[in-house]
Formats: C-alpha cells, structure tokens, sequence
C-alpha cells in the first residue's frame, strides 16, 4: 500500500503541472487580444489596406475596440438614410478650399450633400446652407448635411464654449480638428471637456473621430499631436493620422504649406484625400 500510495502521489504532482503548463501556454498564446493588446500597429485605426488603396500610418498601436469605431463610420457613410456631420476645428479648415468643403464635393459625387459654414464673425451660429449637389431622389441616398464648425484661433475646448449654436441638430457623426492651438499641458483636458458634453448631449455611442493635425514649421506640435493619438487611443475614438501623410508627402519633395502653420490648396487637398481613403468615401 505504501509504494500504491506513492505513485499515486506522484501521479497527482505531475498532472498538476502538466495542467498549470497548459494554462500558461493558452494565457500567452500569439495572437491572442485582450482589451488592452492592439490588434495592428496603425495611425487611423485600419486594420487593413483601405479599398482607395490608403495604408494606415504607423504611430503607436491601435486598441481593437478603435478600429471599431473607424468601421462603424464607414457603415454609418455607406447607409443610404439621410446623415448630419458636425466637422469642428481651427483655422486649417474654415475656408471654402479647404479639406472640410474638398472632401463634401467628394461626398455629393454620389449623394445629396449641402455644407453649413459658421459664422466665424459673429461666432453665433451658422450661415446659410450651401448645396452642392441636388436633392434626394426617390428610392436614392438620403441627404449628408454636413456642419463645418471651424473657427480662428480655436481651441479644443470651443464646442463646450458654444455647444448650442454648433449643433443646430442632433449629430450622426462628430470630426474634431483641434491641436494647433493647443498647448501640450491643455490639449487633454479640453478634448476631455468636448467628449464629455458631446456624450451628455447625444449620447455615449456618438461616433467621434479625431484628426492628428499636419505637422507645423520644425514639427512644432509634435508633442501636442501625440497627445491628441494618447487621447483617442486612451477613449477607444477613431483617428486620422493626416500628419503622417504630409510627413510622406513633404519627403518626396512636395510643397504642402502656405506658412508655419497652415497648409496650402495642396495640402489640402491630400486632407481631403486621407480622410476620404480612411473612412472608404470618393
């Protein structure tokens, strides 16, 4: 009995590590994510090559609950129901030749699409709408209203200075275009400042997608455009790494910039391009 009960002993030991080996195997597996890992090291969240043939920028990774909300957008673009955007930001987009308005002709290739300038005078509320394209017709795509917010010299702390008059209807999709006037010591907290009334007001499964602006003269921002992809990346929002392709563009030699800080009718127009291949529009 004594030599039985050993090598049942012995036994047990044994299948007690084997099944602790296992585990451990399993727990670490390749390939296996938790809400933490990142599915692809990609800037605007693509886990794939986009179907304009646009690779996402290599930043830092992405969480997979991020890509998420990028593909949710492209859903949400694709529908045939009528859309309300809200486009907020700076400078870098209040002008009718800029990215907001380029990549709106684009949209009204294939569906009703009329843009709502703000009033950067007044800063009251908007102008009268602008079509670009004709009316909804039966059977047809619903009309994309899109709003573009941008004001000079805003911060990303404006939408919650002026959340009334910015959002004249409720939104399907917010785009915040903030940073260049931001210091890297505020830049999150006023982000935090918009998201959250954004959420109070429209909910907490509004889709919101953040850009990660043009670099400035010397890459002046670098520190404040890292801070908006920690920010989006910490929040599970969608991104659009515009920076990393002006860095690629700007290699090859191409002249993108009016002066230190705001980008040129090309420039913008590679805007409009990166945002129309991430989000898969024309």
């Amino acid at each position: 009995m004594r030599w039985y009960d050993v090598g049942l002993g012995t036994l047990a030991v044994v299948t007690a590590a084997l099944v602790v080996f296992t585990y451990r195997g399993v727990a670490q597996a390749p390939g296996t994510f938790t809400a933490e890992q990142p599915t692809s090291s990609v800037g605007d969240n693509s886990a794939v090559t986009s179907a304009a043939g646009d690779h996402a920028d290599a930043t830092t990774a992405a969480p997979r609950s991020s890509h998420s909300r990028i593909t949710s957008v492209r859903t949400l673009l694709q529908q045939p129901d009528p859309i309300v955007i809200v486009a907020l930001g700076d400078s870098t987009g209040n002008d009718s030749w800029e990215w907001p308005y380029e990549w709106a002709r684009r949209l009204a290739v294939t569906r009703p699409v009329t843009v709502v300038p703000w009033d950067g005078l007044t800063e009251a509320g908007y102008e009268a709408p602008l079509p670009l394209s004709e009316v909804p017709q039966p059977g047809g795509p619903g009309k994309i209203t899109l709003y573009v917010g941008h004001q000079d010299g805003a911060t990303a702390a404006y939408p919650t200075q002026h959340l009334a008059e910015l959002f004249p209807q409720a939104p399907d999709l917010v785009m915040l275009n903030y940073g260049h006037n931001n210091t890297v010591s505020t830049i999150e907290a006023e982000l935090d400042q918009t998201l959250t009334a954004l959420r109070d007001s429209f909910g907490p499964e509004l889709p919101v997608i953040l850009t990660l602006q043009q670099p400035q003269a010397g890459d002046a921002n670098a520190q404040v455009r890292t801070a908006v992809h920690d920010f989006a990346s910490e929040h599970a929002l969608g991104w659009i790494d515009v920076a990393a392709s002006f860095a690629e563009h700007q290699a090859a030699g191409e002249i993108l910039m009016m002066d230190d800080v705001h980008p040129n009718e090309a420039g913008q127009a590679l805007w409009a391009d990166k945002v129309a291949a991430v989000l898969h529009v024309p």
